[in-house]
């Protein structure tokens, strides 16, 4: 399939998808949303991919959010309803990825775009990134990020966010848990990449296993995680990776992944 409002790579065992919209700082209109969703399940089910990493063409904008331009001509509830489903449909994609996911913030990051950097594992961020939800100021409210916001960075902080519409500063995003890391701008594409490598050193069997586990027990009570995690980690054990990763730790070596 040929894209046109994203561009696709491979690095080795590495995906990337570039949001690539520049004149108009990678809003998010229906086809970018549908050619992100396409690309990023054509990476998931790409044995060869281990990671996969969000990033931008723009020099200073990651994503300003869903394309508003195109609501103004819509006049019925149920032709809003589903332009709103496709960045729910895109966000709930990266948060429930196979892969682990990385976002390589560069500059502004508002609204849906700052609903992208929260779906993924991990998000790197340049020392000048901005990071918003300024639906408010426009009689909006971002309803449709708000599980992947509320989870990354809490509900009062999300409330302060979303009901505010203000800006915060990447240093700001750090400490409210919605970033992994902040890095000099020179450095960003270094940080992201060597992160990516490591992540693609795993078992991607293991890793798999794992962050689904993490992400269904977020969902369940105390009891109820416990009980789902020993069921997890015992069936994580069963693996062949699991057996050759006890076998190189005891003989002194690397282990060879087979991803089963």
């Amino acid at each position: 399939m040929e894209y046109e409002t994203i561009k696709v790579e491979r690095r080795d065992n590495i995906g990337v998808v570039y949001l690539n919209r520049p004149e108009v700082r990678n809003a998010l209109n229906n086809k970018l949303k549908k050619e992100m969703i396409d690309a990023l399940s054509k990476f998931e089910e790409d044995d060869e991919i281990r990671v996969l990493v969000i990033r931008s063409t723009h020099p200073d904008f990651f994503c300003a959010g869903n394309d508003l331009s195109e609501l103004k001509n819509i006049g019925d509830v149920k032709a809003i309803k589903e332009q709103f489903a496709l960045i729910g449909e895109l966000v709930s994609k990266i948060f429930y990825l196979k892969k682990p996911t990385i976002a390589m913030v560069n500059g502004y990051a508002l609204a849906g775009g700052c609903g992208l950097v929260c779906a993924c594992d991990f998000a790197i961020a340049s020392e000048d990134s901005i990071f918003g939800l300024p639906e408010v100021n426009i009689g909006l409210f971002p309803m449709t990020i708000t599980p992947v916001m509320i989870q990354s960075i809490g509900y009062k902080r999300f409330l302060q966010l979303s009901c505010l519409g203000k800006r915060i500063n990447a240093e700001e995003a750090l400490r409210m848990g919605m970033i992994t890391k902040v890095v000099p701008k020179e450095r960003l594409e270094d940080e992201v990449m060597e992160l990516a490598r490591e992540l693609a050193s795993k078992s991607p069997i293991v890793m798999a296993l794992g962050r689904e586990g993490i992400k269904r027990i977020l969902d369940m009570d105390m009891e109820g995680g416990i009980s789902y995690g020993s069921n997890i980690v015992s069936l994580i054990a069963s693996t062949e990776d699991a057996k050759e990763g006890f076998k190189a730790f005891l003989e002194k070596r690397k282990p060879v992944w087979r991803g089963k």
